[in-house]
């Protein structure tokens, strides 16, 4: 049994500049939850309202899946940002929760209420599998061990084939699996609810995650990221918090990915390809939003996660909409234009681009009643680790 309650401390500051220093500590943890609620409370209503305001409806679907897209990069970083172990094939969580669940409902029958917590279940496991080997490990064995369980569960799904359809993946349907949703609801309306539930699921479980990255846990998180020999020195055990930082991170991604299965307006559940649940490619882009929103800020690879797939959707729809950039529909062009520009937004801002965005909102959040200075002076906003 993991011990895994952060130990209190009971003993009073030894000087006032360590007092200080503890309330300033404390004072910028909050301010950066409030801005973090804030960048997350602002993004969730932006988007609720689109489709009130004349969202196209071929924007639908790629959004629904831009917001689990989301929840993936945000419990990325909770192990990767907070915990700093850096984790090359997050999808593997995702995947066995996705094919957990879709599995148990293709062959069994089985109803979602059902199958969604045993695949957010098998979610944890793993990462217990994962986490616990690989809490001995640092830096490129690390991300290496990672990469190589996420290659071999590929592979598992290839090898029973017979079973998981294999590359082509699992047709079945899934509105029969979406109680609300019957065949008599039309189309359009079955993707705006399906957007809304999307939404609804990114924004809950963001909050989740919140929660945890600013408890005490999170703390714990950032301590061993920081400096694992003090965390240890300070009676910590790095490893015990590593492994809950694998299943937590797990947990979420698996939870989104059992959800993920029984949309009824995406596609087929299988292995690889571009909306593959056991894909490298989205362990990477996974990576690419949390680097490009700004690591160790939840939010950050939230707005990473939308920004990479609305900007991709809306370059892929460019050429039908502009006859002068036809020549570029198909050729790849979209593609390379799509990662020079990432590129260099990467130059612009090596620490994600929420810093930008919350350094207006630093002033007035930092200052206390009657508009004075909060204890702890001027600290980091959401974007600062």
């Amino acid at each position: 049994m993991l011990d895994l309650k952060p130990p209190v401390q009971t003993r009073p500051p030894q000087t006032a500049t360590e007092g200080r220093k503890l309330r300033a500590r404390g004072g910028a943890r909050r301010r950066r939850f409030r801005l973090s609620l804030l960048v997350l409370g602002i993004s969730v209503l932006t988007l609720a309202v689109l489709p009130a305001v004349g969202l196209p409806p071929s924007w639908y679907t790629p959004l629904t899946f831009a917001f689990f897209f989301a929840v993936f990069a945000m419990s990325w970083d909770l192990l990767g940002g907070y915990a700093g172990q850096v984790n090359l094939g997050h999808a593997l969580f995702v995947g066995a929760a996705a094919y957990t669940s879709g599995l148990l409902s293709y062959y069994g029958g089985w109803p979602p209420w059902a199958t969604i917590p045993l695949g957010t279940l098998v979610a944890v496991g793993v990462g217990v599998l994962v986490g616990v080997p690989a809490v001995r490990l640092k830096g490129p064995y690390l991300t290496l061990a990672t990469l190589i369980a996420l290659l071999a569960a590929y592979k598992l799904v290839l090898i029973y084939s017979d079973v998981t359809h294999g590359v082509s993946g699992m047709s079945f349907s899934p509105r029969s699996f979406f109680p609300p949703l019957g065949y008599d609801v039309p189309y359009l309306a079955v993707k705006r609810i399906t957007y809304y539930y999307a939404l609804g699921v990114m924004a809950l479980l963001g909050l989740g995650l919140l929660l945890v990255a600013h408890s005490r846990w999170g703390a714990v998180f950032e301590a061993i990221r920081e400096n694992e020999t003090a965390a240890a020195a300070a009676g910590l055990n790095p490893a015990k918090f590593k492994v809950a930082a694998f299943m937590v991170s797990a947990g979420v991604a698996g939870l989104a990915g059992a959800l993920y299965v029984h949309l009824p307006v995406l596609p087929v559940l299988q292995p690889g390809g571009p909306d593959g649940v056991l894909s490298l490619d989205l362990s990477l882009l996974i990576l690419v939003a949390a680097v490009l929103g700004g690591l160790g800020t939840i939010v950050g690879p939230m707005l990473g996660a939308l920004f990479l797939k609305v900007g991709q959707q809306y370059l892929v729809d460019l050429p039908l909409k502009v006859e002068t950039l036809r020549f570029l529909e198909g050729q790849g062009w979209i593609t390379l234009i799509f990662l020079v520009l990432l590129v260099i937004l990467v130059l612009v801002a090596p620490q994600g681009f929420l810093p930008l965005i919350v350094r207006p909102l630093r002033r007035p959040l930092s200052l206390g009643p009657g508009g004075h200075p909060g204890a702890g002076g001027g600290a980091h906003g959401a974007g600062s680790r």
